[in-house]
């Protein structure tokens, strides 16, 4: 896994060589910090599908993780209801919220960035009532209550 950030860092490190030198570059400006379990994504990240992730963070799933305490460990322990904020912005989709693996990649966006535009702050919103009617299929209404709360006031 060293070695795949480590080779993802130098071909960011290009992309942003060239982009400085006045080359127009349509990929993402990151940058890499290998600290074992996450990286910083740190200016001028394109959107992933509609969301904005300037400022977001990469995350591997452990063991005993579940996304309301990864939320509570990246936006604060108030906050394990903004999970929603990372399904909308990893890319690969999460099904279950209930249901992460283990070694499975999320992205973290960042609480500001991601409702900084018009179109990302209406697909974090749409993430959010989505979320919540999978709660109501499960017959957990208090929660879907509490997400569709939590997406009026983005």
């Amino acid at each position: 896994a060293k070695n795949k950030l480590q080779k993802e860092y130098k071909d960011l490190q290009n992309k942003l060589a060239k982009a400085k030198s006045g080359a127009k570059d349509a990929g993402n400006t990151l940058t890499v910090t290998d600290n074992g379990n996450s990286s910083k994504v740190a200016t001028n990240t394109q959107p992933r599908g509609h969301v904005v992730l300037d400022n977001a963070q990469f995350y591997t799933v452990r063991r005993g993780d579940c996304l309301i305490f990864i939320a509570k460990r990246f936006y604060g322990s108030e906050k394990g209801n903004y999970f929603p904020f990372i399904i909308a912005g990893t890319e690969e989709k999460i099904e279950d919220p209930d249901e992460i693996e283990v070694g499975q990649k999320l992205t973290i966006p960042d609480l500001k960035a991601a409702v900084s535009t018009e179109e990302s702050r209406s697909y974090v919103k749409q993430t959010f009532y989505d979320v919540a009617d999978k709660y109501d299929a499960k017959g957990k209404s208090g929660m879907a209550a509490q997400l569709r709360a939590i997406a009026a006031e983005l």
